[in-house]
């Protein structure tokens, strides 16, 4: 009786660790890398900076930035046309009133994404991009450099052991 026990305690840790393997770690992503949050260079440069990166749920932007900027999580029509008027805007505008702000927001759904900034000019100048959210159970593959990579064979090498313990377990019944 106590072996069936034990047996069966072992599935239940097996069992734990492939739920646990199955999950993916959420990454963090410096909007626009080392330029911050900020009137960029050129109008395509947060765009450019978006297209390289894959976006899942759970992920979080972290903007930061010096001086007098927001981050509106608009609409794709505020969005394409630089909609910045505050009471005219289709979603959240966030704001500080500190000289330096650092701002995170988790993706929390799957689906198109629109950030900009509603200052004065600054979105018609390129301070904005668009994302999509990809659900962390994705038919397409994950890019194969990053963190994510080796959750895949982890999960079948805890399957596999999660088998392995099941046999054992029944073949002592």
């Amino acid at each position: 009786m106590a072996s069936r026990l034990g047996m069966m305690g072992c599935l239940i840790v097996a069992v734990a660790l492939v739920m646990g393997a199955t999950q993916v770690s959420a990454t963090e992503y410096n909007v626009g890398d080392s330029l911050g949050w900020t009137v960029p260079p050129n109008g395509n440069y947060y765009s450019d900076w978006a297209s390289t990166k894959r976006f899942f749920v759970g992920d979080k932007l972290i903007f930061n930035w010096t001086g007098t900027h927001t981050v509106g999580d608009l609409s794709n029509a505020d969005y394409e046309s630089c909609t910045t008027e505050i009471g005219k805007v289709s979603g959240p505008v966030f704001a500080s009133n500190l000289n330096e702000t650092v701002l995170t927001i988790t993706l929390t759904r799957p689906g198109s994404r629109y950030f900009l900034c509603t200052v004065g000019t600054h979105c018609a100048n390129g301070q904005k991009f668009s994302i999509n959210v990809e659900s962390i159970n994705s038919d397409t593959p994950a890019p194969a450099e990053g963190p994510d990579s080796s959750a895949s064979s982890l999960s079948f090498g805890v399957l596999s052991a999660l088998l392995g313990s099941s046999l054992v377990f029944f073949s002592y019944m």
